[in-house]
């Protein structure tokens, strides 16, 4: 047994040789910044700014911007041929006359034309009326007539009933009898054959009216189909047709400043895409923006990253 353990005191750490070890107080940790510096070769670049835009297919006769120049907002970077930006102008101007003809077209209201079912309706209606004023008359004329027979039958049967009355007197009420019953008979033919002929002309109104409605519905249902279909295609009209009025109010601008173009976004040229004598793109120029800071870009190891 060890000697310093039988004396009570703590047994002390010792090495393979059983030297002692050396005691490491502990640390308080914290925090901190660890710095770590690389050396590498690279490329520092100022920030991607706007890009300069212009009309496409106008020719240019001068450039008055290079690559590294600063320019503003509204500075001149180039001048165009006239005639080039005159008829292109032209060109801007009837296909937007065109696409607003086009666009009135298709907006334009489609509804069926009501005029042959208003007509139809109205002549339904005038024979019915008609058909409805000769029931009533002649249904009078009918009442009339039996009224005036059944007045001179009775006072036919009267006579009949009376002894002193003669047979000539008979035979000529029986003739007022038989020429009442004959007026009778003729009053019902003539309302017979009268209202079958009104009838037969209401019922063809009738049909007629049918027919004119379902037809109004159709067109009715077929228009509704139209426009819908039609305010599909004047959706993409109306955005061609900004975009052309877009293009003649941009036109017009550059022709009014003496076919001048100006930048439209400011800093610094990184790229030019203008050529005397060749059409303009629709991106002339990419610009850089040194207020937006600068990008290095350099290329580390393995190890040193």
């Amino acid at each position: 047994r060890n000697s310093a353990q039988s004396r009570g005191k703590p047994p002390v750490a010792g090495g393979a040789s059983g030297a002692p070890l050396p005691v490491v107080p502990p640390a308080v940790p914290s925090r901190g910044t660890v710095v770590q510096s690389v050396t590498a070769q690279g490329s520092l670049a100022a920030q991607p700014g706007g890009v300069l835009t212009a009309p496409e297919g106008l020719t240019v006769s001068r450039v008055l911007v290079q690559v590294g120049q600063t320019v503003a907002e509204g500075d001149a970077v180039a001048e165009l041929d006239e005639d080039s930006v005159s008829r292109a102008l032209d060109e801007a101007k009837a296909e937007a006359a065109q696409l607003s003809a086009q666009l009135s077209e298709l907006t334009a209201t489609s509804a069926p034309d009501s005029g042959s079912v208003n007509a139809a309706r109205l002549a339904r209606d005038q024979a019915q009326e008609n058909y409805n004023a000769a029931d009533s008359s002649t249904a009078q004329e009918v009442a009339a007539a039996q009224s005036e027979l059944d007045a001179l039958q009775s006072e036919l049967d009267s006579m009949k009933a009376d002894p002193a009355t003669t047979p000539e007197a008979l035979t000529q009420q029986q003739g007022l009898v038989d020429a009442a019953r004959t007026a009778l008979e003729t009053a019902q033919k003539t309302r017979d054959d009268t209202l079958r002929s009104l009838r037969q002309a209401l019922d063809s109104a009738n049909l007629s009216c049918s027919q004119a409605e379902s037809a109004y519905a159709a067109a009715s249902e077929s228009a509704r189909r139209t426009a819908q279909s039609n305010e599909a295609e004047a959706k993409s009209v109306r955005l061609s047709l900004e975009t052309a009025n877009e293009r003649v109010a941009e036109l017009e601008d550059i022709l009014n400043a003496g076919c001048i173009l100006k930048a439209d976004a400011a800093g610094s040229v990184r790229t030019l895409d203008l050529t005397p004598g060749a059409e303009t793109p629709s991106a002339i120029a990419q610009l850089t923006d040194a207020s937006a800071g600068f990008v290095l870009t350099a290329a580390l190891t393995e190890e040193q990253a």
